[in-house]
C-alpha cells in the first residue's frame, strides 16, 4: 500500500542527479572527433544520519576523440526563482515537502533551513509550517521545529 515510499524508507545514503544542460547532437550515440559540449548535472545527496547537505551543480567537459582529458566545475546549486514560481505548488505540497525534508534529517530544523532545502520562499515555508503545527504534525522547540 505504501508503494515507491517502501523502497525509499530503506535507503540509508543515495544520490539524486538530474541533468539540467546536456550536449546538443544528432541524438545518435557516435564519437565524434573535437571537443564536446559540457554537461550539467545537479547532484542532491542524502546522508540520513548526517544531516541536510546543499545540492552540488557539476559542469563536466570532456576531450574529444582519442583524447584523455576532461575537467569538472563544481558549486552549489542555486534554484532559478523563475522556475519556482512557475511550477505552482500549493499549500499541501509545500507541507509534503517539509515533512519529506523532515524525513530526512533527525535534528530539529529553523525555518531558514526548511525554507532553503525546500526551495520555498520564506513567506511560503511560514505559511507551510503553521499549518503543520496547527494539524499536529510538527512541533516548535527552542532550537527549531521537529516532527510529533
Amino acid at each position: 500500500m505504501l508503494g515507491s515510499t517502501t523502497l525509499h524508507g530503506w535507503v540509508e545514503s543515495a544520490w539524486y542527479i538530474e541533468v539540467i544542460s546536456r550536449p546538443e547532437g544528432d541524438g545518435s550515440d557516435e564519437v565524434n572527433p573535437g571537443d564536446t559540449p559540457p554537461i550539467t548535472l545537479v547532484l542532491e545527496r542524502e546522508f540520513r544520519s548526517a544531516g541536510i547537505f546543499p545540492k552540488v551543480e557539476l559542469t563536466v567537459s570532456m576531450g574529444g576523440f582519442n583524447e584523455s582529458t576532461y575537467g569538472v566545475e563544481v558549486k552549489q546549486h542555486t534554484k532559478k526563482k523563475k522556475a519556482a514560481a512557475s511550477q505552482g505548488r500549493n499549500l499541501g505540497n509545500d507541507q509534503d515537502r517539509i515533512m519529506e525534508l523532515f524525513g530526512l534529517n533527525k535534528k530539529p530544523l529553523s525555518l531558514r533551513i526548511i525554507s532553503e532545502n525546500t526551495g520555498l520562499s520564506k513567506r511560503r515555508a511560514n505559511e507551510a509550517v503553521k499549518a503543520l503545527v496547527e494539524s499536529g504534525e510538527i512541533r516548535e522547540t527552542s532550537s527549531g521545529y521537529e516532527v510529533v
